[in-house]
This record gives structure tokens, C-alpha cells and sequence, in this order.
């Protein structure tokens, strides 16, 4: 098991100001509204992609392959839309407890840049690249 360097002890000018973090909780919710629009439409266009492949179903294996790769990548969509709103959702919730800008492994401060570049990171950059090797 490797030691684990403790947390970079960071300025105050890379945490989050109260105006800062009102203003990314502000964008997040916009954001989590916006994506729960899009998972609507998805949703929406996959049932009907259901319905019309019932209801007109080629006979043709081509136009079979066709709809099936055009489903596919529509549930490719609303699976990225959902996976993208539970991770605003988990920022939005980390903002109302308290712990916004701790890192989820470490404990440590994630910071200020990584939070203003990406509002979703639950980790500080070290932990994150550590996950990755």
C-alpha cells in the first residue's frame, strides 16, 4: 500500500469566496434544470423510437440495422444526459452539506482553479490522477 502525500496546504485565494460558491451553486441548478429538459426530450424520443419500430417494422435487414444503430445512440445520448445530471445533482448536494470544495478521497481542498474549470470534480487533482493510473 503506497503512503499517500498529505494535501497541498493551498492560499486563500484558491478556495471558493461566498460569492463564488453562490454564483457555481447558481450555475449548477440552471444547469441540472436544463439537463432535466434534455432527459425529458431523450426519454420521450426513445419511446417513440419504440413505438414506431412496433408499428413499422422493416422487413429489410438493412433498415432493421438502420433504426437499431439509430436507438442505440439515442440511448448512448440519454445515458450521457443522466450520468451528467447525477454528477450536478452530487455537486449541488455537496454545496448544501457543506463540502464543496473537499476532496471525496483525500479530505483535502480541491481548489479553487479546478472548481471554477470544473464545477462537478469531487476530487482534488493529485486524487483524480491517481484514480486514472
Amino acid at each position: 500500500m503506497a503512503l499517500q502525500e498529505p494535501p497541498a496546504i493551498l492560499s486563500p485565494e484558491d478556495h471558493l469566496t461566498d460569492a463564488e460558491l453562490a454564483a457555481a451553486e447558481d450555475a449548477l441548478t440552471a444547469r441540472a434544470e436544463q439537463l432535466r429538459a434534455q432527459l425529458t426530450d431523450a426519454e420521450t424520443e426513445l419511446g417513440d423510437r419504440i413505438t414506431d419500430s412496433v408499428a413499422d417494422a422493416p422487413s429489410d435487414l438493412a433498415d432493421q440495422g438502420s433504426n437499431a444503430e439509430a436507438f442505440e445512440q439515442e440511448a448512448l445520448v440519454t445515458h450521457h444526459v443522466e450520468e451528467l445530471l447525477r454528477q450536478t445533482e452530487h455537486a449541488l448536494s455537496r454545496i448544501a452539506a457543506g463540502c464543496y470544495s473537499s476532496c471525496e478521497a483525500c479530505g483535502g481542498p480541491i481548489g479553487r482553479p479546478r472548481l471554477v474549470a470544473f464545477p462537478r470534480a469531487t476530487m482534488c487533482l493529485n486524487c483524480k490522477q491517481d484514480q486514472r493510473s
